[in-house]
């Protein structure tokens, strides 16, 4: 048999079951025809405010025959509102949903608190503008965290010259990856800062050309237009 959804092996037995619907559940799509619909049923809500909690599959192993102590180990993430006959496809969505609002607000605090912390380094001198082992520079970084205000500034601040610096592995520029992960504020920022669109990656692509495989044809259209100005100067 099954208890929450986890299989339990039991000798033959007689089961009582004393508590039944008292707790709210989602029920999956799929409906066994041959289950007969309980009179005691209770109806369906309208509305099924959810709580969400997340937690570690590692934790879950250790702790999922204790409820308190799960409950203790879990991460709140906020409650989603359903239709009361939501299946769990339509819950997951919700609280995928919750998931990307919360990491778009993590990010962009974390983008302000390291930017602070990039503005007072700068000003006591230290030197944050070099590459790294991978030939990587703080653009290239800023790029992948997507954080816009860290990029406007290391734009405004470190020397022109770091604009085109490649990485050892791809080849790329901060411009190919800002292009291909169809960052368009931060490709803004570079090309008016002078960063080069004609420059190849190590499979000799543009910035340009990476936007047409991010499926960003605005983005390509616009470094394209970009590029041939660059051409004419």
């Amino acid at each position: 048999m099954q208890v929450d959804g986890e299989p339990c092996k039991l000798a033959p037995s007689v089961i009582h079951i004393n508590l039944r619907n008292q707790a709210k559940m989602v029920q999956k799509t799929k409906r066994r025809i041959s289950m007969p619909q309980l009179n005691d049923q209770q109806p369906v809500p309208e509305k099924l405010q959810i709580r969400v909690n997340r937690i570690s599959m590692h934790a879950y192993e250790g702790l999922h025959y204790n409820k308190d102590k799960l409950k203790e180990a879990s991460i709140p993430l906020g409650i989603i509102t359903v239709p009361g006959d939501s299946d769990l496809e339509n819950c997951r969505s919700h609280i995928e949903s919750l998931q990307d609002s919360l990491q778009e607000v993590v990010l962009e605090v974390l983008c302000h608190v390291m930017r602070k912390q990039l503005i007072e380094l700068h000003k006591q001198g230290e030197d944050n503008f070099t590459q790294d082992t991978l030939g990587c520079t703080l653009h290239h970084y800023a790029v992948e965290m997507g954080c816009k205000e860290i990029a406007k500034y290391i734009i405004d601040n470190a020397p022109t010259t770091l604009l085109d610096v490649t990485e050892k592995e791809t080849g790329e520029t901060a411009l190919h990856k800002a292009a291909f992960t169809r960052q368009r504020t931060i490709c803004h920022y570079l090309v008016e800062a002078g960063a080069s669109l004609m420059k190849t990656d190590l499979q000799g692509e543009t910035p340009k050309r990476r936007a047409e495989k991010a499926n960003d044809q605005e983005l390509a259209e616009y470094l394209e237009n970009c590029q041939h100005y660059q051409m004419i100067q």
